[in-house]
């Protein structure tokens, strides 16, 4: 009977391992597993994929750090991660061609069932084009609020959620509380023009002209302003813009 419980138990056991194994095998993030000298004993096909195409063999008994963009940065987080026993972050990675990627990685000790260390395990997703992306929209970010030209995002109903340092200047110094959930048509010196406006810009999506306003003091100023629908990757409308500058001296 004893046998026969303990052979089950091995095979659930076997089972449990050929899934697991499976699913490292087939997992879409880099897994690979090393030796306690961080040499690789084990890179799943996605790993050897985000690497730029080495096969296992080419891997096999090379230390992780090799494929590290910068040896200064990968020997501060070798020596971190064996202090605390896991490390995870952002690090630069070279490709197989030479190229730089980034990836995000976790990496940890295994250890046994005494607690002793036994090898240590990586993985990591290519994290490089969502890098570029959020650098690409910082920079937007920073040119839309250093912008000399007056700025401001609205929501569907064009009440104000961002408005930028000239846009507050150009109305005399509002403060950023002041403004935000207003109307942008509440801005306007005519509310009958500004309906009027607002109505053509929702019918065709955008709209072009100049437009008269009032300032925090209530002085009068006009204004060139280019309003537009911003969408979405389905061409949804997600947003209003408005950009102007002040033109009331030059009429």
């Amino acid at each position: 009977m004893t046998t026969s419980i303990d052979h089950i138990s091995h095979n659930r056991l076997l089972e449990e391992l050929r899934i697991k194994s499976s699913a490292i095998d087939s997992a879409v993030n880099g897994i690979a597993f090393g030796d306690l000298e961080t040499r690789i004993t084990y890179g799943n096909a996605a790993a050897l994929n985000i690497l730029g195409g080495y096969t296992l063999e080419e891997v096999l008994g090379l230390s992780v750090l090799t494929f590290a963009y910068s040896q200064e940065e990968a020997a501060l987080i070798f020596t971190e991660f064996w202090e605390k026993g896991s490390w995870s972050g952002e690090v630069a990675v070279r490709k197989k061609d030479g190229s730089r990627i980034f990836v995000h990685l976790s990496a940890s000790i295994v250890r046994g069932e005494d607690g002793e260390p036994v090898s240590t395990l990586c993985s990591f997703i290519d994290i490089t084009r969502t890098r570029q992306a959020f650098e690409e929209l910082r920079l937007k970010d920073h040119a839309i609020a250093s912008s000399v030209t007056g700025m401001v995002f609205g929501d569907l109903e064009a009440r104000v959620t961002y408005a930028n340092a000239a846009a507050h200047e150009l109305f005399g110094g509002y403060t950023w509380e002041e403004v935000r959930g207003r109307s942008v048509l509440t801005f306007a010196d005519s509310q009958e023009e500004a309906t009027r406006i607002f109505v053509e810009f929702f019918e065709k999506g955008s709209w072009i002209g100049e437009v008269a306003g009032r300032k925090k003091d209530g002085s009068p100023i006009v204004v060139h302003l280019s309003a537009s629908l911003v969408r979405g990757e389905n061409d949804e409308p997600i947003c209003t813009l408005c950009s102007f500058i002040d033109i009331t001296r030059t009429r």
